[in-house]
């Protein structure tokens, strides 16, 4: 054989191997997967989705639909934080497979994906389901210098990067609607806050001059004294502003007795009670309202049909603007 047909059937040799290569490449399970959708059939499904779990193996959470309406079923059906819901169920349909990490299964708590039993380096199980169909995942750690997160499939020893970063939060109180009410201090006419035993405090919003909100003020304190500053009274008028939860409760799971009391006078003439108590350092309020308020006032202050049915734990600060005591608007100097 001469030199020109030995040359010609090397060359022939290397593109059948370049073919074999690229076309056993081309057939390899896992590397088809690249820059797909992890569950390609679960966006036309978000619709009927109505279970979501979540378990870290420290805390478990589980979201369900209930009419129409999404559930935080650990905290008695109160309702869902449904902006955080929604990024997750589109983060989980939108994943796609970036790039294939290990296989194998001694590697996987560096990535958090080990096994829910393992000490350390557990992955986060997500479970949704509709009534016909089921998707699971394995969510473990973020790259340290890039977008994305580490999952795999339960019952699959591959894992992958996707693109999506997922925020999974497994403490059921971190899924609650956040927002109790939101009354602006324009709407409020006047302030009354009570206390077991003590002077009440009263505090009108409007200008007896001109009927023109300016700087709330106390029309109750006694003679001679003053507030150690001008808008003392104004922070207790907004204390209902966009007011927010950190837990909740069933009402009757609380002890009212001894409560501290904060009324607000809204300007079309409705009435709205804060009750609040201390519990083991923690505090708790609860809502009531006036006979007279009609579904669209429930709409303008952001209050839900079942308000009273609950306690809403609420952070200190917030407590402390309803709590205020006669005390607590005297200058010092006059004491």
């Amino acid at each position: 054989m001469d030199k020109r047909s030995t040359g010609m059937l090397m060359i022939a040799v290397m593109v059948l191997m370049t073919l074999a290569y690229f076309s056993a490449r081309d057939t390899d399970p896992v590397a088809l997967q690249l820059g797909r959708v992890v569950f390609a059939d679960l966006k036309p499904s978000l619709d009927q989705v109505a279970h979501v779990s979540i378990n870290s193996g420290q805390a478990a959470v589980t979201l369900e639909k209930r009419a129409g309406v999404w559930r935080v079923v650990d905290r008695e059906g109160y309702r869902v934080d449904m902006a955080q819901l929604s990024r997750l169920l589109r983060g989980l349909a939108d994943m796609l497979y970036l790039e294939r990490k290990t296989s194998n299964p001694s590697r996987f708590a560096a990535l958090g994906l080990a096994d829910r039993d393992t000490q350390n380096g557990a992955a986060t199980y997500v479970e949704l389901r509709t009534p016909n169909q089921r998707w699971s995942l394995l969510v473990g750690a973020a790259p340290v210098s890039r977008a994305g997160q580490y999952i795999r499939l339960p019952e699959q020893d591959q894992a992958w990067l996707v693109d999506q970063g997922l925020v999974l939060n497994s403490t059921p109180e971190k899924w609650l609607s956040p927002v109790i009410l939101n009354v602006d201090s324009e709407q409020i006419k006047a302030v009354i806050l009570s206390q077991p035993n003590a002077r009440r405090v009263e505090i009108s919003n409007k200008s007896d001059a001109l009927g023109q909100v300016e700087n709330a003020r106390i029309t109750n304190l006694p003679n001679g004294v003053s507030v150690p500053y001008a808008g003392a009274a104004d922070e207790v008028t907004r204390a209902l502003v966009n007011l927010r939860l950190q837990d909740v409760q069933t009402f009757n799971s609380i002890d009212w007795r001894d409560a501290i009391a904060a009324q607000f006078d809204l300007i079309n003439n409705k009435t709205l009670l804060i009750r609040g108590v201390m519990v083991a350092s923690e505090c708790w309020i609860s809502v009531s309202l006036g006979s007279d308020f009609s579904v669209e006032d429930r709409l303008i202050y952001g209050l839900g049909n079942d308000v009273e049915h609950w306690a809403y734990k609420i952070s200190h600060y917030d407590y402390g603007l309803l709590a205020r005591g006669m005390i607590d608007f005297i200058d010092a100097e006059a004491l």
